[in-house]
C-alpha cells in the first residue's frame, strides 16, 4: 500500500522554511563568510544597491555570518598584550581568565573586510584592540598605542 501525505500550502511552506533554517544552522563560519563576501562582490559589480531583493539577501547573509562570528575564535591563537611597563604573551583562550571582556569583534557590514582575523575575538576593558600583528593578535593600553602611533 502506498503511503501519501496531504499537505496544504501553508503546511508545506512551514516545512520548507524549517528545513532551510536547519540547513543554514549547519553551515560553517567559513561558508557563511564566503557567501556574504560573494554577495558583496556581486553587488559591487552590478551596482545593484537599489535592488531591494538583493540588498535584503545581502542583509540576511550578513546576519548569518555575524551569528557565526564566534566560531572564528581559536583558543590557541597567540596574543600579545602591551601595558605601559611591558608586554605579556597569552593564548586567546586565557584572555577570559585574565581580563574583563566587554564584547566581541563582529564582522563589518562591508563585505570587503569579511576576512579580518580579529572577528570573533574579545574586546578587553581598558585596552585597545584586538589588532592583527602579523601572526598574532595584539592589545595595547592607550599610552602604548599613542607612543607607537607617533
Amino acid at each position: 500500500m502506498k503511503n501519501t501525505i496531504k499537505l496544504n500550502e501553508s503546511q508545506l511552506r512551514r516545512i520548507v522554511a524549517e528545513s532551510v533554517k536547519s540547513v543554514l544552522n549547519e553551515i560553517s563560519y567559513g561558508m557563511a563568510r564566503d557567501a556574504f563576501k560573494k554577495a558583496g562582490e556581486d553587488l559591487d559589480k552590478g551596482k545593484n544597491f537599489l535592488d531591494k531583493k538583493k540588498m535584503e539577501r545581502y542583509g540576511r547573509l550578513y546576519q548569518h555570518f555575524a551569528d557565526r562570528s564566534r566560531e572564528n575564535f581559536d583558543p590557541d591563537m597567540d596574543v600579545l598584550v602591551c601595558f605601559d611597563d611591558g608586554c605579556k604573551h597569552f593564548k586567546a583562550g586565557e584572555l577570559e581568565d585574565n581580563f574583563e571582556i566587554t564584547g566581541y569583534v563582529e564582522p563589518s557590514h562591508n563585505s570587503t573586510y569579511a576576512n579580518q582575523k580579529m572577528i570573533g575575538y574579545p574586546r578587553l576593558k581598558g585596552l585597545i584592540g584586538p589588532m592583527w600583528d602579523g601572526d598574532k593578535l595584539r592589545y595595547e593600553t592607550q599610552a602604548v598605542y599613542d607612543t607607537l602611533s607617533m
